[in-house]
């Protein structure tokens, strides 16, 4: 009977000591596998075994090392999130179904909702344009080819490239939408110019042309005259557009800068009224002038003195005599007001918000073949080369007042 007991308790005390040597290997054991699994445990402690010491050194090793891995990937990834989320592409990532797993801010312009509303969602669902598409599905495709086309949304124009992504089955293609509607209204603007400048240059020249075969012909002195009359008027009409698109180009390019000089109002007003004197004489109207005695900006007198004789020209060739044309300087707001009042035919809605475009002229204009279409826009860049605006007040038939601000204080 001792010597059972004996053998029992032997038996039991070597189970206590091989338990109490296993927990150091069991919690090691525990700490790597929790360290496997992405947690971060605390130093791994072997206890007085030499052997399990030195395993747990190297454990701890690893995990410092994994740690400083795993902040430097979290703090790359947060500067990404934050690089794309600030980005003013669209950027949407989809998986192998083509559902959006991720899309950026700039993705809401396009999606159908928020941006993060539409995770998980199907793309054409959340987008809803079968073009786009298309060309995600072009990316997940088995040949994985990027695809690109230049895509409409409501009214803005976008460069759209779809490319494959051979990652972790999660984001396996992106979608990566860029903004391109300054460009193509560049383009148009272009195209635009172009046609018009071709326009305004070939009816004059046709006009020189039939002149000069008319004369090669033979006239009598009164036709002569008058064709040569003619020949002289559609030649100033073109050095007069030359001139302007030359003027115009300088002032939108940012080369002819303003030479600002403290200058009298009244003074330039009043030497662009006399300019256009003899003309309005002619034609039946009356000019005024009414500015307070004094008033004194930092302008360039020379780019005023030009917007002012534009805007006059226009009063006079649009103002049946006998009429008014009325010029009129005042301060208003911090700035000063130069406008030109008249009794003329007057503007409709629609050519008031289009007045100041490049070549724009309304029909009665184009019917009559008068100006080029540029006085205008020549205005409003050297109002707004001095920081100021412009301004018209019109209705059909009780004639018209176009305007320019010079502020007070230079911009």
């Amino acid at each position: 009977g001792a010597l059972a007991a004996v053998a029992v308790l032997a038996l039991a005390g070597g189970l206590i000591v091989q338990e109490w040597s296993r927990r150091p290997l069991r919690r090691l054991s525990d700490d790597v596998r929790r360290l496997g699994a992405g947690d971060q445990p605390g130093p791994v402690r072997a206890g007085a075994d030499q052997d399990l010491a030195a395993l747990a050194g190297a454990v701890n090793d690893l995990a410092t090392t994994l740690r400083g891995q795993i902040a430097a990937a979290r703090g790359e990834r947060e500067r990404l999130d934050q690089a794309l989320a600030a980005a003013a592409d669209v950027v949407i990532a989809v998986d192998g179904a083509a559902n959006v797993v991720y899309a950026n801010e700039a993705a809401g312009t396009v999606l159908a909702g928020e941006a993060q509303a539409a995770l998980g969602r199907p793309l054409l669902r959340a987008l809803r344009d079968h073009e786009v598409h298309a060309l995600v599905t072009q990316a997940l495709g088995p040949d994985a080819v990027p695809a690109t086309a230049l895509v409409r949304r409501d009214d803005r124009h976008y460069q759209a490239v779809a490319r494959p992504l051979r990652g972790d089955g999660q984001w396996e293609a992106v979608l990566i939408m860029h903004d391109v509607s300054a460009a193509q209204q560049a383009e148009q603007t272009r195209r635009e110019f172009v046609a018009n400048v071709s326009h305004e240059l070939r009816t004059p020249l046709a006009t020189i042309s039939a002149a000069t075969e008319t004369l090669e012909r033979g006239v009598d002195a009164a036709d002569s005259r008058r064709f040569h009359r003619m020949i002289h008027q559609e030649t100033d009409k073109m050095a007069q557009l030359v001139e302007e698109m030359l003027d115009l180009a300088r002032l939108e390019s940012g080369l002819a800068q303003p030479q600002r000089r403290p200058m009298d109002v009244c003074v330039v007003a009043r030497s662009a009224l006399d300019r256009v004197r003899p003309q309005a004489d002619r034609a039946g109207l009356t000019l005024a002038l009414r500015t307070p005695e004094s008033i004194t900006v930092e302008a360039d007198a020379d780019l005023v003195q030009r917007a002012l004789g534009n805007l006059l020209h226009n009063a006079l060739k649009f103002t049946p005599g006998p009429g008014d044309v009325t010029l009129e300087a005042r301060e208003e707001g911090g700035a000063v007001w130069l406008l030109v009042q008249d009794t003329g035919i007057g503007i409709s809605a629609d050519d008031r918000e289009r007045g100041f475009q490049r070549f724009y002229r309304a029909d009665w204009a184009r019917r009559r073949g008068e100006g080029t279409g540029l006085g205008l826009a020549l205005v409003r860049h050297i109002a707004e080369s001095h920081g100021g605006t412009v301004r018209v007040d019109s209705e059909p038939g009780k004639g018209s007042t176009f305007g320019f601000s010079i502020p007070r204080e230079t911009p």
